[in-house]
């Protein structure tokens, strides 16, 4: 397979909720979910990550559904990785109550 992996939403953020939305421009195969903390969330609260496809709602899934509490630091490796499509959106929410910093990557690699 041609292509490197890269991340995608490398965002560092103080304090604030996640709302994270990758509209893929390219094919390419999501390989990792990463995920880090200030400090382990004491809230009990879902991290979730869905995949809207271009194909349609049929196709459309949970890659991701995670409680946050105690969680500090949190990868999610795909093997085999999940297969994208130019159009498809990778679409990623938690509310962080306790207002912790965190860093948050998709590292997908080009196809």
């Amino acid at each position: 397979m041609a292509g490197s992996a890269f991340p995608h939403g490398d965002t560092s953020v103080v304090g604030a909720a996640l709302n994270h939305t990758l509209t893929l421009t390219n094919d390419g195969q999501l390989r990792e979910i990463r995920l880090h903390l200030s400090a382990a969330s004491a809230t009990s609260e879902d991290l979730t990550i869905i995949l809207h496809t271009t194909a349609g709602a049929i196709y459309q899934y949970k890659l991701l559904t995670h409680d946050m509490d105690t969680v500090r630091d949190l990868v999610m490796t795909y093997n085999p990785p999940v297969l994208l499509y130019v159009g498809d959106q990778i679409i990623s929410t938690w509310t962080n109550t306790d207002g912790r910093n965190w860093g948050y990557q998709l590292i997908v690699e080009g196809r």
